[in-house]
């Protein structure tokens, strides 16, 4: 079979934009429309439309009658590689020629199975990803697992582009929320162990926090009741900030908060131990998932720079000092209300350590780029972080940005750790891999087929954690999510278990028809419409990755690689379509070949995804 390259296939929309804008030049005198290729509702009206509505003011007549002019002077000048090139209402469509479809897959497959080479001007340039940046008082839970999952295929999204991406992590490790757990300790716990206790040790680390917001928030009542009594006119909400400057539990964590800024070494041992707990925890969670770090900052390093720049900046007047010693910025003119940097006491707050980390990221790296990916309860912080950054003068400044996604809820509603409340990331974990093991047993028994335990827990692991990950890219970052275990690991719909499923599909079959992926294939046999519409299921591969590195959007990719699992199930349950019983060898390597390029885009995706999939189901 010989096709000419004319274009690489990812260029196919543009390629059709551009020949439409030279078309127009000729055919209407116009130049520089702004013309914008869609993909059809259905296959019926091509592969791909461009619509001329915009043109109808301009040429002052009806869209229709535009592209009816249009296609009639400009057929002539149709590359070779359009099949078929119409006009429906106002579009130009077109269909592109199987053959060439075919050949840009298959002629040159490692090609296609990059995208690097799309985008020469990515290389070496330097983008960091913060992720999941847990506090230290406390283990992952969900939202910690989306944040990570997240941050994780953003990484693997844009090393696949070529940029040199550096995977960051930030310790939230010192504040007033550590000093509450450290006391919690002291009280309840103090010369006790994670191994002691028969606990990981950010579990047990969460267990104080979570008496201590135990403790105060009996306190608190009490004090409301002495205070206010059954006065009706007064809500405990509305006076909560001065119960807490009057509770006893409060003040006492901000002396240990104090302690700890000044380097007290008995609260500092404390606090050492403690952490090496958690961190330990983390680390053991991290791996489970699959996600690892280049690089990790602690904000117990970076809150004295934090503390330095905000002095700087008070010696040049940006930042101002209160009467209560308090300072703060003033940022009415920018739309936000006055922010403390230093509390009254000399403490440093949130906001001072995450500019001083800024600035030390820059000093590290010299970043073209760095992604902040956190819940969208932060909204305000960064953009109130990012115009301190702007107005101390970083030219870096403008390449911060914040990657908000939508919390995580349970059935009844948000978590909330201090209550203990919380889907706990461990034991999601332990459950979505059991059931995993559930279901896939079943699978092997209606099979009739043997399976070791050893390789059952094997691919439960696999199926189980992949799933986990499919259902939490499954949606745009911005979008608010409710997840349920039993609906992910399922092997109907939009799951990681239906796309895994399909893949050892694949694979088994493969091996069955003794595939050689370097023999000569004669792709031009690939006739039925369901090989043709699984080919262009393909063709789409380096454009959907190429869309989701730009908008920082796993979930395209989880959205393309589920369709093209759908498209590859058709294909094989067409009864003209029989793969290893096929008419002829020459149609049965070339089925073979259009599988193996699916299972190739299938576990590229998944990969993208940080999802392995198993080859055996």
């Amino acid at each position: 079979m010989t096709v000419k390259k004319a274009v690489s296939l990812v260029t196919i929309p543009e390629v059709f934009e551009a020949f439409i804008r030279e078309q127009l030049k000729v055919v209407f005198g116009i130049k520089d429309a702004e013309i914008k290729v869609e993909r059809p509702p259905n296959e019926m009206l091509g592969d791909f439309a461009a619509p001329l509505h915009s043109l109808a003011r301009v040429l002052k007549r009806a869209p229709k009658l535009i592209a009816q002019e249009f296609i009639e002077k400009s057929k002539e000048e149709v590359p070779p590689w359009i099949q078929s090139y119409f006009d429906t209402n106002g579009y130009v469509n077109m269909t592109v020629a199987p053959a060439f479809i075919a050949e840009q897959i298959f002629g040159d497959l490692e090609a296609f199975m990059t995208v690097s080479h799309l985008r020469p001007e990515t290389a070496g340039q330097k983008i960091m990803v913060e992720s999941p940046s847990p506090n230290t008082n406390k283990p992952f839970h969900l939202g910690h697992i989306r944040n990570g999952l997240l941050g994780s295929a953003i990484v693997r999204l844009l090393r696949f582009l070529g940029f040199d991406v550096i995977a960051a992590n930030l310790l939230n490790d010192r504040g007033i929320h550590i000093c509450k757990s450290m006391i919690a300790y002291e009280r309840q716990y103090n010369g006790q162990t994670p191994e002691s206790i028969g606990l990981k040790g950010d579990h047990f680390i969460g267990k104080c926090y979570v008496l201590f917001e135990t403790w105060i928030k009996l306190e608190l009542k009490e004090l409301f009741k002495k205070k206010y009594g059954a006065d009706p006119d007064v809500e405990f909400d509305d006076v909560k900030d001065e119960l807490l400057r009057e509770s006893k539990l409060q003040q006492e964590a901000l002396v240990m908060l104090k302690k700890w800024e000044e380097e007290d070494p008995d609260v500092r041992k404390l606090w050492k131990e403690l952490d090496g707990w958690v961190v330990s925890g983390f680390e053991e969670t991290l791996a489970r998932l699959g996600i690892s770090h280049d690089k990790v900052y602690r904000e117990s390093d970076t809150y004295t720079l934090g503390r330095k720049i905000i002095e700087q900046g008070l010696a040049k007047g940006l930042f101002k000092r209160r009467e209560d010693g308090a300072v703060i910025i003033d940022l009415s003119s920018h739309g936000f209300d006055p922010k403390v940097l230093l509390r009254p006491d000399g403490t440093t707050v949130y906001m001072t350590q995450d500019i001083g980390t800024a600035e030390l990221k820059e000093e590290d790296f010299g970043l073209r780029r760095s992604i902040y990916v956190v819940a969208n309860e932060q909204d305000h912080h960064f953009k109130v972080l990012f115009k301190i950054l702007e107005l101390l003068g970083y030219s870096w400044a403008g390449g911060l940005y914040h990657l908000s996604y939508g919390m995580v809820e349970l059935p009844e509603g948000r978590m909330k750790s201090r209550e203990g409340t919380v889907v706990d990331a461990d034991d999601l974990m332990e459950e979505v891999v059991a059931l995993a093991r559930e279901v896939t047993g079943v699978k092997f028994a209606e099979r009739k087929q043997d399976i070791s335990e050893e390789e059952l827990d094997v691919i439960a692991e696999k199926l189980g954690i992949g799933a986990l990950k499919f259902h939490f890219l499954l949606a745009r970052p911005e979008s608010r999510i409710k997840f349920n275990p039993a609906k992910a690991v399922t092997f109907e719909g939009k799951t990681g278990p239906f796309v895994s499923y399909v893949f050892a599909r694949i694979h088994s079959m493969l091996t069955k028809g003794s595939f050689d992926s370097s023999a000569s294939i004669d792709t031009g046999v690939l006739a039925q419409p369901v090989e043709r519409s699984l080919l262009m299921n393909l063709a789409g591969f380096q454009t959907v990755v190429l869309r989701a590195a730009d908008e920082l959007d796993p979930s395209l990719i989880v959205d393309y690689v589920f369709k093209l699992a759908q498209a590859f199930n058709s294909f094989y349950n067409t009864r003209e379509c029989k793969v290893l019983s096929a008419d002829t060898e020459e149609l049965k390597n070339a089925r073979l070949m259009l599988s193996f390029v699916t299972a190739r885009v299938i576990e590229k995706c998944m990969d993208l995804l940080g999802i392995q999939v198993p080859k055996r189901m």
